[in-house]
C-alpha cells in the first residue's frame, strides 16, 4: 500500500510560504488555515509487490556541496530518522518491541554506508513532515510517495521502491482492456478503505464530478472486495498489483488495467540539504549495486525488483531545486511535540514493564514538550493510536490539554486504563491531535505485562458465615457483555447489593435476588448484610472486564420505507471504527436472509424484498472489540383487491413492536472533582432490549443489557453528557440525557 496525506501538503507549503516571505521581508497574513485531516491509514496493509527502481552509480568526482543538516549529522556522528511504525511490512514494531521494517533496515545500512549512527524516532504519520521542517527528525522514511506536492515543500532522493498498481474486473464480465482512469467513471469501483487508491479515486473522478460517490465502494479488507467481485456486487477493484496477480491466479477474475496509478518511494528530507541528498543517494546506489537492497527487499517485503523498469534521470546535486509557489497562501503555525519523560512505570524500553493483575486499573503519565510554533489549546487531546494487540488500548479515553501550552512549554499527561484480562505483554502508543484531530509529533507508550487470570472465588466461600450466599454466573467478561449476580440471605435485618465505593444506603434488595450487571470496566459489587443484632457482613465478587471497543455504524437508511409490491428500495451505510466484517441481511437478525455477505464499510446497493407487510434490513458490523447492528424496516403495501360476494374472514393484523421505554436512567454524583468516578444505573421497560451509552460522544458500552449499572471515572475538568439510547428489537429507538460536572479540587492551603 501506499501513503497519501494531502493535508500534509498543504501545511508544509503553508509553512514554507512564511519562510519565504520572511526571507522577502513580507509580513505573513495571520489567519490560520483550517487544514482538513486526511483519512486514518489501516493498522495493517498488504505490501506492493513492485519492483525496486534502481538509482544511478555512485560517483565519487563531484564533492558534495556544504549545508547545515549534513555538517550536524558528521558532527554528531547520528542521523535521526522519523518513521511511523504502524504500517507493516515497511515499518513496524517487531516481537521485540523495536522499529523494524524494510525502511527502518534500509536507513540502518545506509548509515552503515555514511559511517553514522542511525536513530529511528517513530512518529504519527501526520506529523512526520512537521518534524522534518521542525529538525526534529534529519529524513522522513515511511513508505512516503514523490509527488509534485511534496515536492514544493521538502526534497526528495532518488526512487528505492516502485509500487505499482492493477484493476480487477469479474472474468466473465464484458469489460475490455482499461487504458485511461476516464473509463471506469461509469462502474462500481472497489478499494480497500483508508487506502492511497481510495484517495485516488475520490479525487480524480469523484470530487471532480465524473463519477457519484456511490460507485466508490470502501471495505475494510481487500479479500471481501475481490469476494464483492466474484459475487458481482461491484464491477471492478483497484490495488497493488503483486496482491492482483495473486487473486488472478486463484481464479474469478481477470486484469483489465495497470500502471494507472503507479506510486514512487524516496526518502524525504529538507530543501536545503543538497549535500545531505547527494550522500545518500551515493550510500542508496552502493547498496543497490551490491544486492543489499535487493536482499531486504526478499526479506520483509517477498518481492523481487523488475529490471525492465526505467532507471530515473539524476538531478543535478550542485544546485538545490527551486521552490515553485504559484500564488501567495496565508501562512500557519506548525504543530509538533516531543517526549520529554515518564512520569510512572518507566518499562525501560519494554525490557522490564510493570506488573498488572487482569482487570486492574492504573494511570500511566507522561511529560511531552511543544517542539512547533502553534499554542497548544484546550482543543488539543492525547489520544490513543495503535498498540501491538487491540487490547492494548487498555480502555484508556482522550485526555484534553489542560490548559494552554505555548511554544517550548511542557505538559503533563495521565490516562486511566485497565489492565486486559488475557495474559501478556501490551505496548499501545498515543499520539497528540489538533481541534482538526489532525495527529503529530512524536509518539508516546505504555507497557505493561499481565499475568495468569485471576479465578474468582465463589462467595460461599468466602467466609464461614451461615445464611449468606452471594454468587456470580461468569466472573470474566468483555465490555458490553452482562453477568448475573445472585445472593440469598435469611434472617436478618436488611440487605444492600451497590457497586464498591458508592453509598449502599441507596441499594436496598430483597433478601433473594439476581441483578444482570454490565459493567464497562472491572467492578467490585458488595453484599452488604446487616445482621438482626445489627452487626455488619460484607461480601465481595469482582467482574472483570476486558475492554474493548465495537464498530460504530455511523449511518444506515433504507428508502423508500413504504412501496408497492415489486418496487425497489435502495440502502445506503457508513460503518466506523476497527472492523473485521460488515453483513447486510433481509428479514431480520434472526433467520433472515444474507444478501451481501462481507461488505464494503461505506456502500450501498439495491434490493427488490418479497412479499407483503413489514420487511426488515439489519446491517452488522463484527470488530475485534464487538459487533454493532442496527435495523431499518421497509412497509411493503398489499395491492388493494375487488371483494368477491362472499366475504373473506380476513387476518387480523400483526401487532406493531412495543416501543423501548427509559424507566430508570441515572448519573451520581452530577458534580465531582476531576479523578473521582460516577456511578450510572439504567432500567427499560415496554420493548427495550439492549442500550447504548455515549460520553460526550464517546462510546461507553455497546449493546448493554436492559438493566445494569457501571462505574466512569472522570480526569477532564469539563461538563459530561452522557446519553442513554435504549432499542427494541425493531431497532426503535429512544434516549435520555444526564449531564456531570467535573470541576479540578483545590489546592492544599
Amino acid at each position: 500500500m501506499n501513503r497519501v496525506k494531502l493535508s500534509l501538503f498543504v501545511a508544509a507549503v503553508l509553512t514554507l510560504c512564511v519562510l519565504l516571505m520572511a526571507a522577502c521581508g513580507q509580513t505573513a497574513p495571520t489567519p490560520t488555515p483550517t487544514v482538513p485531516p486526511g483519512p486514518p491509514r489501516p493498522a495493517t496493509a498488504t505490501p506492493a509487490r513492485a519492483p525496486t527502481r534502481v538509482g544511478p552509480p555512485a560517483t565519487a568526482t563531484t564533492a558534495a556541496p556544504a549545508d547545515a543538516t549534513w555538517q550536524r549529522i558528521k558532527q554528531n556522528g547520528k542521523l535521526i530518522a522519523g518513521t511511523s511504525a504502524d504500517y507493516p511490512p515497511f515499518e513496524f514494531l517487531n516481537g521485540k518491541f523495536q522499529i523494524d521494517g524494510f525502511d527502518p533496515a534500509l536507513i540502518r545500512a545506509i548509515g552503515k554506508q555514511l559511517g553514522v549512527q542511525v536513530e529511528v524516532k517513530n512518529y504519527a504519520f501526520d506529523g512526520l513532515y512537521n518534524a522534518l521542517h521542525l529538525g526534529q527528525v534529519d529524513v522522513v522514511i515511511a513508505a512516503v510517495s514523490i509527488t509534485p506536492e511534496r515536492e514544493k515543500v521538502m526534497d526528495f532522493t532518488n526512487t528505492y521502491y516502485v509500487s505499482e498498481d492493477a484493476t480487477l474486473a469479474n472474468d466473465k464480465a464484458p469489460i475490455a482492456a482499461v487504458t485511461a482512469l476516464e473509463q471506469l467513471a461509469n462502474y462500481r469501483i472497489g478499494v480497500q478503505d483508508a487506502t492511497v487508491y481510495e484517495t485516488f479515486i475520490q479525487d480524480k473522478l469523484v470530487d471532480t464530478g465524473k463519477m457519484p460517490q456511490r460507485n466508490l465502494l470502501s471495505f475494510t479488507d481487500i479479500g471481501q472486495a475481490i469476494s464483492s467481485l466474484r459475487q458481482g456486487t461491484v464491477d471492478v477493484v483497484m490495488l497493488d498489483a503483486g496482491p492482483a496477480q495473486a487473486f488472478v491466479n486463484e481464479g474469478g477474475v481477470k486484469q483489465v488495467a495497470g500502471g494507472l496509478f503507479p506510486q514512487l518511494y524516496g526518502i524525504a528530507l529538507p530543501l536545503d540539504a543538497p549535500a545531505l541528498r547527494e550522500n545518500l543517494n551515493k550510500a542508496l546506489a552502493l547498496l543497490q549495486a551490491d544486492g543489499t537492497v535487493v536482499n531486504l527487499q526478499m526479506q520483509y517485503l517477498g518481492s523481487k525488483p523488475n529490471p525492465q523498469v526505467p532507471t530515473p534521470t539524476p538531478r543535478p546535486t550542485n544546485t538545490p531545486r527551486p521552490v515553485v509557489i504559484s500564488t501567495p497562501t496565508p501562512a500557519g503555525c506548525i504543530d509538533g511535540m516531543a517526549y520529554v519523560a515518564d512520569l510512572n512505570y518507566d518499562d525501560q524500553n519494554m525490557t522490564n514493564p510493570a506488573i498488572f493483575q487482569p482487570g486492574q486499573p492504573f494511570r500511566k503519565g507522561w511529560r511531552v514538550k511543544n517542539t512547533g510554533t502553534c499554542t497548544w489549546s484546550t482543543a488539543y487531546k492525547l489520544v490513543f493510536a495503535y498498540g501491538n494487540t487491540p487490547a492494548a488500548s487498555m480502555g484508556g479515553q482522550p485526555v484534553a490539554v489542560m490548559q494552554d501550552v505555548p511554544p517550548g512549554g511542557t505538559a503533563e499527561f495521565y490516562v486511566n486504563l485497565i489492565a486486559p484480562i488475557q495474559p501478556g505483554v501490551y505496548q499501545g502508543f498515543w499520539q497528540m491531535v489538533t481541534g482538526k484531530n489532525v495527529s503529530f509529533g512524536e509518539n508516546v507508550y505504555v507497557g505493561i505485562g499481565v499475568p495468569a487470570p485471576v479465578t474468582a472465588t465463589p462467595a460461599p466461600t468466602q467466609t464461614p458465615v451461615a445464611g449468606i450466599t452471594f454468587t456470580v454466573d461468569r466472573a470474566n467478561i468483555k465490555a458490553g457483555e452482562c453477568a448475573t449476580l445472585s445472593w440469598n440471605v435469611q434472617n436478618v435485618r436488611a440487605v444492600y447489593f451497590y457497586p464498591d465505593g458508592a453509598d449502599w444506603t441507596k441499594y436496598g434488595v430483597a433478601g433473594q435476588a439476581n441483578s444482570i450487571q454490565c459493567p464497562g470496566q472491572t467492578t467490585t459489587f458488595d453484599l452488604r448484610v446487616v445482621q438482626l443484632d445489627n452487626s455488619t457482613e460484607v461480601r465481595q465478587i469482582i467482574l472483570y472486564v476486558t475492554q474493548s471497543s465495537a464498530p460504530v455504524i455511523a449511518f444506515f437508511a433504507v428508502n423508500p420505507s413504504q412501496i408497492a409490491p415489486g418496487q425497489q428500495i435502495n440502502l445506503q451505510w457508513d460503518v466506523q471504527g476497527a472492523i473485521s466484517k460488515v453483513t447486510i441481511v433481509r428479514g431480520g437478525q434472526f433467520g433472515g436472509a444474507v444478501i451481501w455477505d462481507g461488505a464494503p464499510t461505506r456502500g450501498n446497493m439495491s434490493d427488490f424484498p418479497p412479499g407483503t407487510g413489514t420487511m426488515p434490513y439489519v446491517i452488522e458490523a463484527t470488530g475485534p472489540g464487538g459487533v454493532a447492528r442496527q435495523q431499518r424496516d421497509v412497509r411493503i403495501l398489499a395491492q388493494p383487491t375487488v371483494q368477491a360476494p362472499t366475504a373473506t374472514p380476513q387476518v387480523p393484523p400483526t401487532p406493531a413492536p412495543a416501543p423501548p421505554v427509559i424507566e430508570h436512567f441515572s448519573v451520581q454524583p452530577e458534580r465531582i472533582e476531576s479523578g473521582q468516578c460516577v456511578n450510572i444505573q439504567w432500567s427499560l421497560g415496554g420493548g427495550g432490549q439492549y442500550i447504548h451509552l455515549t460520553r460526550n460522544g464517546v462510546p461507553v458500552l455497546d449493546r448493554g443489557g436492559p438493566n445494569g449499572q457501571l462505574q466512569d471515572c472522570l480526569t477532564e475538568p469539563i461538563n459530561y453528557l452522557f446519553r442513554l439510547e435504549a432499542f427494541n428489537h425493531t431497532g426503535m429507538m429512544v434516549a435520555q440525557d444526564r449531564n456531570v460536572t467535573v470541576h479540578t479540587p483545590p489546592l492544599p492551603k
